[in-house]
């Protein structure tokens, strides 16, 4: 087919590649304008147009393709299809009813479920065990078009963002390459999406990467892999940020286990500040270091010195009781480091413990948490913040 193909980022590449690959002849690429990025504003091009630039392809970058002028502009190019990859601009009815067959788009969610933005990244922060990819006949909507077809990926446990968009580029590719043979051959049957079924998500943003130690840990695992690359899970440790790569979830005795033995560079759970309960500490339901243990400075209780700053908190103790965002499940504030050691950094949240297992300090190189505590000392009580102060 003659196809006009519009995308932006590296995953668009990859799908303009297969197409390529493929042996369709692109009449026409449009991407975004070059975008200002760096200190000096320095203008970088789309992934996208770096490619049609390497194989002589024409290259279309308006501001707004909607214009009546750019409009006209895409009419001067002969066409079959239009394939849209994660373009970044809402098309009008003129451009969608162009051509022969229309337009397809390839997006990165099964459909109807994730329509908008970022749908790749936000599987894995729902902690969704399968997504996949979407071929679509492009309507008036975002991402409300008939369905033409789909593939299937699985999420692994510890599969991230930036691991799962490579992969599911590769299928988008793949697919789009066969939902253009069935179209010329008359073999797909659009299906409409259920609307009831339908989810939207937004895009990504920075502040999303800092974690609330008062949710649960698998959450925040999710967060921390649906983040990774960008923008990053993060929180702060003695007024820097500190990055978390990979982490592990664990209930509140497999954390105690992994870190109760014998081996060299090993650590023990030790009491917290507010009696947080470990091997060398108090049991579950027993007194901790100010007398309190589950029962008594847990979540409904209070901490080490009573009352908090201002005599409450969110979970009845504050800043000095169960700690910044209230008390773990154990009694132990969310936030505080349990122990540190060989297996990594444990840390409490509201209910299980986050493993910290690659980190990286403000200034400082990604590492493992291993790594970081031969030059940093983090002792049990040490709470991570979400703010520097």
């Amino acid at each position: 087919m003659k196809i006009i193909f519009m995308g932006t980022p590296d995953f668009a590449a990859t799908t303009l590649d297969a197409l390529v690959e493929a042996g369709h002849e692109i009449t026409l690429v449009v991407t975004q304008p070059d975008k200002p990025r760096g200190r000096k504003g320095e203008l970088v091009p789309s992934d996208v147009k770096v490619y049609a630039q390497e194989h002589g392809f024409p290259v279309f970058q308006p501001e707004r393709i909607r214009r009546p002028e750019n409009i006209e502009e895409l009419r001067r190019y002969e066409a079959d299809i239009i394939v849209v990859a994660a373009y970044g601009q809402i098309l009008p009815r003129e451009i969608l009813e162009m051509e022969k067959y229309g337009c397809v788009n390839v997006h990165a969610s099964l459909l109807p479920k994730y329509r908008g933005a970022a749908p790749i990244q936000w599987s894995i922060l729902n902690g969704d065990k399968v997504t996949g990819v979407t071929t679509m006949q492009m309507g008036i909507g975002l991402d409300d078009g008939d369905i033409l077809e789909k593939a299937e990926v699985e999420i692994g446990e510890e599969t991230t963002g930036g691991e799962l968009f490579d992969r599911l580029a590769v299928v988008g590719g793949k697919l789009i390459v066969q939902t253009l043979k069935d179209i010329e051959a008359g073999n797909v049957e659009p299906v409409p999406q259920v609307e009831a079924e339908s989810t939207h998500v937004g895009m990504l943003k920075k502040e999303m990467g800092n974690l609330d130690w008062s949710r649960p840990a698998r959450e925040l695992k999710n967060y921390v892999r649906g983040l990774n690359p960008w923008p990053a899970a993060y929180s702060f440790l003695d007024g820097k940020m500190l990055k978390i790569w990979t982490s592990e979830a664990l209930s509140f005795e497999e954390a105690r286990e992994k870190f109760g033995g014998e081996a060299e560079g090993s650590s023990t759970f030790v009491e917290g500040q507010n009696g947080s309960l470990g091997q060398d500490g108090a049991g579950q339901d027993d007194a901790g270091q100010d007398g309190t243990g589950q029962d008594g400075a847990g979540q409904n209780g209070v901490g080490q010195n009573g009352a908090g700053q201002d005599g409450t908190g969110q979970n009845g103790a504050g800043q000095d009781g169960t700690g910044q965002d209230g008390a773990g499940q154990d009694g132990a504030a969310a936030g505080s480091v349990l122990a540190a050691g060989k297996p990594g950094i444990a840390v409490m949240t509201g209910d299980g413990v986050l493993l910290l297992k690659e980190i990286q300090l403000e200034g400082k190189k990604r590492m493992t948490a291993e790594e970081f505590l031969r030059g940093h000392k983090i002792l049990p009580g040490t709470v991570l913040r979400r703010e520097r102060g």
